[in-house]
């Protein structure tokens, strides 16, 4: 098999052969953007190389100076309408002091792009990652060696792709070349590059039903992409039910495009045993997302994340509320300071239930064993993380936690109405809760 190569910027069209360079490779990577930044050479290295034939791939050199949904969306437009055989890869290699990469970082990033593989070095990957993460992607590893196998970063078994060299050598160009192998057969690179027929895929299975709100009306629109933006596709009455195909923050997918999550129930609700059955409310929901938060100006739906985790507690405690109609009755109470909640109000409007845990953990890692053991004791316990990690300062947040799964937690979060990974959307709980509060009920 020929050598696979990765080019970029530092390869400039007019040093290159394209006619001699296409013969020797099976397949080139060409860099496409640097952190929102496209390659200045990317459109040129792929008009040169496709118009020859040869499979191409695109990577994403990532780095933490930047926004990572913004760099997402400049990647997917860069690579708008281009043939990737060879797939897309997110770099992870920064460490430089000022664009270094963080674990909370990549992960927000690979959930953005869920069909991206992964480049990086057993090294890098440590520095950054520490420890083993995205194990289910494809791995492109980097180790300059000539022992027969690469070591690879932890929790990864294969690879998929092994740049093996940075120094190669090929007709056409007369600098050094980054050399990469291929680490399946020839028949999986075949299947890989679409040479390969393929059998008809399964019919896609739902990820689960719901259901329109019955309050949702006159009906609520389906959309062609998840946007408000983008155009209506058809409509759905309230107590229609549909299939859900996939998911993404305030977006389900349906068979026919997407909705609004906020206006659908999933009609699969039923916490394994190790979670408490509570269930998630959004502070956006439109019963309430515009109703006015204690004695402010602000809304619910902006600011309401606390009063809405706290409305799913008193729900888990038999008491039927909702977070419009505990605000009343705790403005009622001077349960507010402007839109800050008096912690200990809430016994004033439900008299058997009071603060029993508040632990603030800024700067100590977060006791996890008092958030276990309330647990443990069917007690949901509230916890204040930051809601945007890319920034420096901390962002306050409220979510609800409801289970844990391993070294994971289970929360469920208002701003989104949804039931997440507390690791996949806000990082180590250790290192990510900054404060821990807890309602109990009197006995």
């Amino acid at each position: 098999m020929k050598p696979i190569i990765d080019i970029s910027f530092w390869q400039a069209p007019l040093a290159i052969d394209y006619d001699k360079l296409a013969s020797q490779v099976d397949g080139v990577i060409l860099r496409a953007a640097y952190g929102t930044s496209k390659d200045i050479h990317f459109d040129q290295h792929y008009a040169e190389l496709s118009a020859r034939g040869v499979p191409l791939g695109a990577y994403h050199y990532l780095i933490g100076s930047q926004s990572m949904s913004r760099q997402a969306v400049a990647f997917a437009t860069i690579l708008d309408g281009k043939d990737l055989k060879l797939g897309t890869w997110m770099d992870v290699e920064d460490t430089r002091s000022g664009t270094r990469l963080y674990r909370n970082q990549v992960l927000d990033y690979a959930a953005l792009v869920p069909d991206s593989g992964i480049y990086t070095s057993r090294s890098r990957w440590h520095e950054i990652m520490g420890g083993a993460y995205l194990t289910d992607r494809k791995l492109w590893v980097a180790h300059y060696t000539t022992a027969s196998q690469p070591l690879m970063p932890v929790g990864f078994n294969s690879y998929w792709l092994w740049q093996h060299s940075s120094t190669g050598k090929l007709d056409g160009y007369n600098g050094n070349l980054d050399m990469n192998r291929f680490g399946g057969s020839e028949q999986e690179w075949l299947a890989w590059i679409g040479e390969e027929e393929e059998p008809e895929p399964e019919p896609e299975e739902p990820l689960f039903q719901a259901r329109v709100y019955s309050w949702a009306t006159p009906y609520v629109n389906v959309r062609e992409k998840p946007s408000l933006s983008s155009n209506k596709v058809g409509f759905k009455y309230p107590l229609a039910v549909t299939d859900v195909m996939s998911v993404l923050p305030d977006w389900y997918g349906v068979p026919e495009g997407w909705m609004m999550s906020r206006f659908l129930e999933r009609l699969d609700y039923d916490p394994p045993a190790t979670m408490l059955a509570i269930k998630p409310l959004s502070q956006r929901d439109t019963r309430w997302a515009s109703h006015k938060l204690g004695y402010s100006y602000y809304t619910i739906g902006g600011y309401g994340c606390l009063i809405t985790a706290i409305s799913m507690i008193l729900n888990w405690y038999g008491k039927q509320t909702d977070p419009a109609q505990l605000n009343d009755a705790l403005v009622r109470v001077g349960g507010f300071t402007g839109a800050n909640l008096y912690w200990n109000a809430i016994a004033q409007v439900q008299p058997d239930v009071y603060l029993a845990k508040a632990i603030d953990c800024y700067y100590i890692p977060a006791p996890l064993h008092e958030i276990d053991a309330l647990l443990a004791d069917d007690v949901p316990v509230l916890v204040h993380v930051d809601f945007n990690l890319s920034t420096p300062t901390v962002e306050q947040h409220w979510v609800l936690i409801v289970g844990k799964s391993g070294g994971d937690y289970i929360i469920n979060d208002p701003w989104t109405g949804e039931q997440v990974s507390f690791r996949t959307k806000y990082g180590d709980p250790a290192r990510y809760i900054f404060r821990i509060r807890a309602y109990r009920r009197k006995a």
